[in-house]
């Protein structure tokens, strides 16, 4: 299964994984994420990391864009 979600703030965020929490216990989670530089980066990853097995950095081409080096090394500092 894939879900998709816009979550782009630590309460979307902790939404988002409490859904993960509550509709997929025990499932594999393998989260992509992308954000924006002016966002609350390590207060969405501090909700988002703990439910996920893996993550995958990515970023979009807009000049908002997070590095995904910088992003996947701010979830692995958690």
């Amino acid at each position: 299964e894939i879900l998709l979600d816009g979550a782009h703030n630590p309460s979307g965020a902790a939404a988002l994984a409490a859904a993960i929490r509550a509709y997929y216990p025990g499932r594999k989670v393998i989260l992509v994420l992308g954000a924006h530089k002016n966002k609350d980066v390590d207060g969405m990853l501090r909700c988002l990391v703990p439910v996920a097995d893996s993550v995958v950095a990515t970023r979009a081409t807009d000049a908002l864009a997070m590095q995904a080096t910088d992003l996947m090394q701010r979830a692995r500092a958690l």
